[in-house]
Order: C-alpha cells, then structure tokens, then sequence
C-alpha cells in the first residue's frame, strides 16, 4: 500500500475502494477548432490525436459491464471525431444518458450545423463552455469573433429547447483568465444587445462595474452588495 492507503486503512480500517461507478468521462480527441489560452490539454486544430472506433467499441463494453449511469463526453472538440454520432447513437441505444462538453462555436462548423438538431433528437445533455458573459474577456481568451459566434449557438440551442425544457439541460461553464474564483451567480443574461437564455430560474445581478468584468482582474474584488444585487 502506498502512504495515502495506509492512512485510509489505519483510520476505517479497511481501504479506500470503489463501490460502483455512475458516470463514464470520454475524451475523444484533442482536435480543437479553437486554440484557447487556458486549455490544459492544449488542443488546438492541428492536433490529429484521435480515439478510434475499435477503441470506442471496448468502451461501449466495458460501459455495459460497469452498469454507468452516464456517459461524458469531451475533448478538444468532441464533436469533431468522426465517430462521434455514431457513437452517441451507439450510447442511446443502449439507454445511458450522453452528455456532450461543447465549445458552443463548433456547431457553426461547416458540416456540423445539424448538430444540435442532432443533439436534440436524441435527448443529449449539453455542458458549454463559456469563459465570461463579457465579449472582451471572451475574446481575450479564445480569440476574436469567438463571443458573437458563441452567443448564436445559444440562440439556435434555445431556439430548439436547451435550456428551456426539463428534459434538454443547458449548462454553462466559466472559465477564469486567472486564479480567481467566478461570479458567486451567473450573470450570462446581463448580456447587451443580445436576448438568450440559459436557465430562466435563474436570478439574474447586476454588475455596476460594467463593461470592466469585476472578476476578470485577480487584484480586484467587487463587494458582497454588488455581487448579489438581484434585478
């Protein structure tokens, strides 16, 4: 046993063990059609590393056997491996519930534009990632253009019911520039010039600090009263 097991076992007894396993996270690739400052894996568009199909085949396997709950997937860009709709319909007839980590701009791609009605078809739980409700933050992490494309992804998802129906969630992903925590609430629907929804029950806050996001500089903090302000 290593030190971590050891201490486990002095104090219950008995190790630390797995009693069974809900949820299957897959990485399909680390091809990207963004190049994201903050991306640990570095996925980039140039990357060519792939899951196969073979491997993919082993996977829906070893799921049936392990009895999960839910299938995660991610990437890069897990919407860019070729066997990408072939798997998630693999995984929907086998009954799991699929959930997709999208970068919201790859459904723009050329060719993959049927995606969320794909998406929708087949019921698939979408995590989006979003780095910031402001477009200088977003820009400054993903590059230009990035903000406006990501916000028509969220209009078409809406359009088709994300975010909007119990059964097709919508969640949004922040992802800090720095070391500092995000926003105690989401403040996405404090967007000018831009009417989209991500969770309607949702209260929404008002940030007086506007346009300088207040949690985009990690010298910085906004008060307690700023930050719960509900409108």
């Amino acid at each position: 046993m290593n030190d971590f097991e050891k201490q486990i076992d002095g104090g219950t007894g008995d190790g630390l063990r797995c009693l069974n396993i809900d949820i299957l996270q897959l990485n399909l690739g680390l091809k990207c059609n963004q190049q994201c400052h903050h991306c640990h894996l570095e996925a980039a568009p140039h990357r060519k590393e792939m899951m196969d199909w073979p491997t993919m085949e082993r996977v829906l396997k070893a799921a049936k056997e392990m009895q999960v709950h839910l299938v995660d997937l991610t990437g890069g860009s897990p919407e860019l491996n070729p066997y990408f709709r072939h798997l998630l319909m693999a995984l929907r007839e086998q009954t799991y519930s699929v959930q997709v980590r999208t970068n919201l701009t790859v459904l723009l791609e050329t060719g993959l534009e049927d995606l969320p009605d794909f998406f929708r078809d087949y019921q698939i739980h979408l995590v989006a990632s979003m780095p910031c409700y402001l477009e200088e933050n977003v820009c400054a992490q993903r590059g230009k253009g990035v903000y406006e494309k990501s916000i028509a992804a969220i209009q078409r998802l809406n359009a088709l019911g994300y975010g909007r129906q119990p059964d097709l969630p919508l969640n949004l992903v922040y992802n800090p520039g720095g070391p500092f925590l995000p926003p105690l609430r989401q403040l996405w629907r404090k967007n000018i010039g831009a009417s989209w929804i991500v969770d309607s029950a949702s209260p929404l806050l008002d940030c007086s600090r506007s346009p300088t996001c207040p949690w985009g500089d990690s010298e910085r903090t906004c008060s307690d009263d700023t930050r719960n302000k509900i409108i």
